[in-house]
């Protein structure tokens, strides 16, 4: 189970990398990344059986935290996010 899931994170991850170094980049190459991360995101969460409507109020909720607390980047959120879906997946 947990097998089939390396090769997801190992993109989240490599996406993690792409976001850090886009910090320096200018905005719009920043907003590409982030946008293809957020697709790769509601992809993941279809195929583990969430609907999209999940999957956004997921996502959106933890925007909110992550605004609250004005500590994370973008891809730290998406991240969360996919940590969360997995949780909901699997648990």
């Amino acid at each position: 189970m947990y097998l089939n899931l390396l090769p997801r994170w190992a993109s989240v991850f490599g996406g993690l990398k792409l976001g850090l170094k886009s910090a320096n980049k200018p905005p719009l190459v920043s907003d590409n990344i982030e946008s293809v991360e957020l697709d790769k995101y509601f992809h993941t969460a279809q195929e583990l059986g969430l609907s999209r409507y999940k999957a956004e109020e997921i996502f959106n909720q933890t925007l909110r935290k992550a605004r609250r607390r004005s500590e994370l980047s973008m891809s730290d959120v998406i991240f969360r996010a996919y940590c969360t879906i997995h949780l909901h997946a699997y648990h």
